[in-house]
């Protein structure tokens, strides 16, 4: 329907609305008589470098203003997996991602034990920092199967790309981006540097428990050759709980006490001590209490409570002449 410029409104049929034509069947005959066999239109990037508006270095960046800067970096694309840029390596290109990925290693990736990596996606860019400071590059650069790299030579990009101010902030963008992934990992290093730390910690001290408590004499029975036993222990690094222990109940019957508590690193040595005693005094044998001043202990409340060593109150009595 339209509207006639007369003041009044007059219904025109108009003909059929042609963006609601079903899409066309091929081939199609022309009017002439000639065959159509396919659609010959382009419906991908008509532009001879579509691919910058997938770059993160050139996000919100006019396409004229690159696009004949860019049309003479070379392209290469990497069909098998190969190193890029290693540690001691001039770098002189600012590397673009523009199909496949990068990874980017600390330690050697030749090596049987490869180490983590980072990766570098499509669109993100490598080598930026060292062309801006002109060392030689500090890691291995691997390029994946597939993969096709933009190469922007050193001077293109100062004199030509980084004037640019969008440019010049997309790059600030993505190094803050860099620094604040490696501060994240550094973080989590150091976590988890201190968490074994304290583990190992823990583990030593719930050797000397377990040691502590165990019959570490030889011969076991000394007063009577007539019994021949022997016992050792060899310790894990994961503590367990290992126990044994062999005494007379009386004169003519000998006990053997042969246990594994499995869990934690500390509390288990503290069972294992603490079913030894509990045996030891239901069978008469004369035994005192487990030393527990080293052993942390928790209630299990909201917040959780915890407390190890001796209190203020112990501490100065056992040494009363050091009031600190």
């Amino acid at each position: 329907w339209m509207i006639v410029p007369t003041g009044i409104r007059t219904p025109v049929r108009r003909g059929v609305e042609r963006r609601r034509r079903q899409a066309a069947v091929f081939p199609l005959i022309r009017a002439d008589g000639s065959r159509v066999s396919h659609d010959a239109r382009v419906r991908g990037e008509r532009r001879a470098l579509g691919f910058i508006s997938r770059l993160d270095l050139f996000r919100d960046v006019p396409y004229a203003l690159i696009e004949g800067l860019l049309a003479h970096c070379a392209q290469r694309d990497y069909p098998d997996e190969y190193v890029v840029l290693a540690p001691g390596m001039q770098n002189d290109h600012v590397a673009l991602v523009l199909a496949g990925r990068l990874r980017v290693y600390l330690d050697d990736p030749t090596t049987d034990g490869q180490g983590g990596y980072t990766v570098i996606g499509s669109g993100e860019c490598a080598g930026e920092l060292s062309i801006i400071d002109g060392e030689p590059a500090s890691a291995w650069v691997v390029a994946e199967p597939g993969t096709r790299l933009l190469l922007i030579d050193a001077h293109t990009f100062f004199s030509e790309l980084l004037p640019l101010p969008q440019v010049a902030r997309n790059l600030l963008r993505l190094m803050a981006a860099r620094m604040r992934q490696a501060n994240h990992q550094v973080v989590e290093q150091v976590r988890r540097s201190l968490v074994l730390e304290r583990l190992q910690s823990e583990l030593r001290t719930a050797q000397e428990i377990q040691s502590g408590m165990l019959p570490l004499r030889s011969p076991m029975f000394a007063e009577h050759p007539e019994i021949e036993c022997e016992a050792s222990i060899q310790q894990a690094r994961e503590i367990g709980g290992d126990f044994f222990d062999a005494f007379f109940i009386d004169e003519n019957r000998l006990f053997v006490a042969i246990g594994d508590v499995c869990g934690g690193p500390q509390l288990t040595p503290v069972a294992s001590a603490q079913g030894r005693y509990v045996a030891e005094r239901l069978f008469g044998k004369a035994v005192k209490l487990p030393d527990m001043a080293m052993v942390p202990t928790a209630v299990f409340c909201e917040p959780a409570i915890a407390a190890v060593g001796l209190t203020e109150a112990q501490a100065r009595a056992r040494w009363p002449d050091r009031p600190e």
